[in-house]
Order: C-alpha cells, then structure tokens, then sequence
C-alpha cells in the first residue's frame, strides 16, 4: 500500500535550477500489531475482544489495499469507535483528505492526522505537514510544516527527512541552515533516493553546511545520474567537460549530457570535428539536443564569448 502524499522539492544544479518530482518516494504504510498483554486464562472475554480486534484491523488494511475504500472507511470508523488506535486515526485522514470512501474534506482530515500525530504515528505526521505546507484543510504555516516534518524525520520517515532538509537550505519556515540541510538529506541521499543525491551533491560542490569537496559532489552526482536523474546527467556531464572533481573528460561529459538530452532535458548539446588548433579554424557542429535550439551562447577556450547562430 502506498500513501498519497504530495510534496514539492527543488533540485540544485550546476548553473540551472529545475523543479523536480519526488518520483522516488513510495512511502509504504508499515502494519503495525496491535499490543496484547499477556491475559490468564480466565480472560476469556478479554482474548476473544483482542482477537476480534485485529480481525477488523486485518480486514480493514485488506479492504483498502484492494481498494474497496468504503468497506475501508467503515471498518476504520468502527475501529475508532471501539479502540481509538493512532492507526485508525491516520487512515481516516488519509481517506478524508483523498475522497476515499467518504466525501473529501480536508478540514477533518487534518483533525484527524493531528489526533495520530501527537500519539507519535510517523506517516500522520508528515501528512499534516503536507497539509500545513500546502495550506489545505489548515491555515497555511510553514513554521508548522517543518514542525511535524521534523517530528517524523526523527522516526525515520524518509519523505519527511527529504523535505526538512529542502527547507532548512531554504530557510521555509525555519532558519535557514545548511549543516541541518547536509545532516537530513545525507541520511535520504544514502538510502538510494536520486532527488536527495543531487540536492548532497550541490551541497558538496558549493561547501555550504559541509566542507567543499568536488569529487564527493561528482560522485553524488554520478549516483544520481545512473539511477537516470535528468538534472544530475546534465551536472556530472558539466563536471566532466570542466574537470572539476573528475578527470577531464570530454566524451564522458557528451556521453551524459546526451542522456540528458534523451529525457528532455532543455539543455541543447552540440560536438564539433575540430576543437583547437590554428586560427581561423572551419568548424561543423553536430546538434545533439532533442529539440531545435532557439538562442545561441558559445563559449569559448580563450574566454570569448558569442550569440551568434
């Protein structure tokens, strides 16, 4: 089963700064057993009443992932009426806030989120920070945002670290901070996750809240770029093509740079049959960018600049 979060995230490049997905993310709802204290033998009643309960449970995280939401929504409420569990609570925000089973009313999904949130349910936690985020069901309140992002980040909930570091290098509703930055989207880029890779790896170029290093912002870079990152295909490329933090290496950087081109990537690339020698030099360019450039900004080894076609 996958939650249905929204976020937004911005990954840093080298010279280009793009919006992207997080296409990475597939948070997965974790089941949790219900607690059953150890009961004599007398407790009869009392086995038959736990027993009973996780059948429901059972059948009610059956029901949703089979997306029979209104069997799912039923079983929750009766639950919650029952038990009170933070579990319950969380689902029938989730269901609240998407229109599952129920009406979508994203007022009453939040109050729902908050009740699991402050009983410790990670997932409910960064829920109400999308909503506090995003300003839906709640007042807008970044400040509350990065509140409940943290709460989950501290329980490991990887959507919720990604996003807290995007906003301490930010500054979004907290100080901006890029050691805090560097500290969550670290423990992200290590699970494997490219949209944190590429955010580490701008971190590692610039030295900000880390010491600068190029070659680990290159290395992060070339993770994220063979995971198939657009944006970090572009840069490794970029880093390739100056030799910073990598050997130079010039078809190694076209190489990328045509993968990047291959996903739509805006940049237009070009090689050229003769690349130095004496002046004037005839040139033919070979275009191989994805789509037809509209403007021209050459540069060139001895720091001449052009516009021209």
């Amino acid at each position: 089963m996958r939650l249905e979060l929204r976020t937004s995230s911005i990954a840093a490049v080298v010279a280009v700064a793009l919006i992207v997905p997080n296409q990475d993310f597939e948070t997965q709802v974790i089941p949790r057993e219900p607690a059953i204290e150890a009961t004599r033998s007398s407790d009869a009643g009392q086995i038959v009443q736990v027993a009973d309960a996780a059948s429901k449970r059972n059948a009610a995280l059956q029901a949703y992932e089979n997306r029979d939401f209104l069997t799912a929504y039923a079983l929750w409420t009766e639950i919650e009426k029952t038990s009170g569990t933070a579990e319950s609570q969380f689902y029938l925000g989730l269901m609240l806030e998407n229109g599952q089973g129920t009406k979508a009313d994203p007022k009453q999904a939040a109050i729902w989120y908050e009740k699991a949130a402050t009983k410790g349910h990670g997932e409910a936690q960064l829920n109400l920070g999308v909503l506090y985020e995003n300003g839906e069901g709640v007042e807008k309140d970044l400040a509350r945002a990065a509140h409940w992002y943290a709460k989950a980040a501290e329980q490991d909930v990887l959507l919720a670290q990604y996003t807290l570091g995007l906003m301490y290098r930010q500054g979004r509703g907290v100080p901006r901070d890029d050691r805090q930055a560097y500290r969550w989207l670290k423990g992200v880029a290590e699970e494997g996750f490219s949209v944190a890779q590429v955010n580490l790896a701008f971190l590692y170029l610039e030295g900000s809240g880390v010491s600068r290093n190029p070659a680990k912002a290159a290395e992060w870079f070339r993770k994220a770029a063979e995971r198939g990152h657009p944006v970090a295909q572009n840069n490794i490329g970029l880093l390739y093509w100056d030799g910073v933090g990598v050997e130079e290496n010039h078809q190694e950087a076209v190489k990328w740079f045509n993968k990047a081109a291959r996903q739509g990537l805006a940049n237009a690339q070009f090689t050229a049959d003769v690349t130095e020698g004496q002046v004037p030099l005839s040139v033919n360019f070979s275009d191989l960018s994805n789509n037809s450039p509209t403007t021209w900004d050459w540069t060139f080894g001895d720091g001449g600049l052009s516009m021209d076609q």
